[in-house]
């Protein structure tokens, strides 16, 4: 197994991994329930980590596009993610907004696209998306205005920001 040092218990229903070098940082979640039990996400998540750095090594990370750390340019509740897809076998990027409906953490993710397909257009127009999402959320919370998070449904076709 691997060192488990890039593991983290955030909750009391799973592990987060994270995996950060040339400014690139590689998440991934195992839920308790989803794998079984605590002792078997763990293992999960220890194979995730032993995986993950075989596959990428230092090498392969050099390849992906270096990124700036964006979390800064995002309003607070906004993150961006680099994140391997298994289905497709490549990494991609996604803006994810954070919000809170009847005491649950929700998360609205805006998927960019590959790493290797994609524009500054498309990344700018997810992170805008998921910006406005939040700040809808927000405007909900401190003056009651209507919140429809349904209307997001079709952004990449809408513009839904100023």
């Amino acid at each position: 197994m691997s060192n488990p040092t890039h593991i983290t218990e955030p909750s009391k229903w799973g592990y987060q991994v994270r995996i950060a070098r040339n400014k690139i940082t590689i998440n991934g979640y195992f839920s308790h329930r989803e794998w079984g039990g605590k002792r078997k996400s763990k293992k999960a998540a220890k194979n995730w980590v032993a995986q993950t750095k075989t596959v990428l090594g230092d090498t392969k990370l050099s390849k992906l596009p270096c990124f700036p750390n964006k979390k800064t340019d995002c309003e607070r509740g906004v993150t961006r993610a680099l994140c391997y897809d298994k289905r497709r076998d490549c990494w991609t990027v996604e803006y994810q907004a954070f919000w809170i409906l009847d005491k649950r953490k929700r998360t609205r993710k805006f998927w960019v696209g590959r790493v290797d397909n994609i524009t500054d257009a498309d990344e700018r127009h997810a992170k805008h998306t998921a910006e406005k999402f939040r700040h809808e959320y927000e405007q909900w919370i401190d003056y009651g205005t209507p919140f429809n998070p349904e209307r997001f449904k079709n952004w990449k076709e809408e513009t839904l920001y100023d």
